[in-house]
């Protein structure tokens, strides 16, 4: 078993090739996970590949490669600061899609739901707050507004997520708006093309996530 509050265990398939299995606190919140990890590769942020899957049982489980070899972001930050100074730059390069999800715990409380591959990628690793689930489980509406974005930054609230990314400047965020602007269409569509079989609430998603990106165009412009 991994860590985590909603049942992350580590299996092995018949080829050798290791996966991260969850169920989540409920399906819906599986589901919505598993929507928030296309949402950031519509994006070109990195995650791991994964795939929503249906047990014997029929219990829905995401499933997404294990990487081996990886490193938490909370062990650079206790062991090498001035590499974690520069990941935490980097970090922030994809804040807005960051807020853009609404991903409360996209840093994680100890720093570990970020993962440094061998390859020095960066991986967001465990999207369970996004969208419309909080990380354990509990419902938060995703609304039209950015609030987030303050949220984040702000130490009092989300203090691991403000250590990386209360730093970012006025500069930063206009080229961050321009970047979201680009990938609007594929975000977009994958909410667009959600999987019917499955249910989630797709439609509404999109809505206010519109939304969202015409407060971005508005603050860009």
């Amino acid at each position: 078993r991994l860590g985590g509050s909603t049942g992350a265990e580590l299996w092995e398939d018949q080829n050798g090739k290791k996966w991260v299995v969850k169920k989540g606190d409920s399906e819906l919140h599986v589901v919505s996970e598993s929507y928030t990890d296309s949402l950031y590769k519509a994006a070109g942020v990195d995650v791991p590949k994964q795939y929503l899957i249906k047990t014997d049982a029929g219990e829905i489980r995401k499933i997404s490669e294990y990487e081996e070899g990886a490193t938490l972001l909370s062990d650079i930050r206790r062991t090498d600061p001035v590499r974690f100074n520069k990941l935490k730059k980097e970090i922030q390069e994809n804040f807005i899609f960051d807020s853009l999800f609404e991903n409360w715990d996209v840093i994680g409380l100890d720093y570990d739901n970020i993962m440094i591959t061998k390859n020095n990628k960066i991986l967001r690793i465990d999207n369970g707050s996004g969208l419309m689930f909080r990380a354990q489980g509990g419902a938060k509406p995703y609304k039209a507004d950015m609030d987030v974005m303050n949220t984040l930054k702000n130490a009092s609230l989300n203090p691991s997520a403000a250590k990386i990314f209360s730093g970012i400047t006025e500069k930063q965020l206009i080229q961050q708006y321009e970047k979201a602007l680009d990938k609007k269409e594929e975000i977009l569509s994958v909410l667009e093309n959600a999987d019917h079989t499955v249910f989630f609430p797709a439609r509404a998603i999109k809505g206010n996530m519109e939304k969202r990106f015409d407060y971005i165009q508005k603050e860009y412009n």
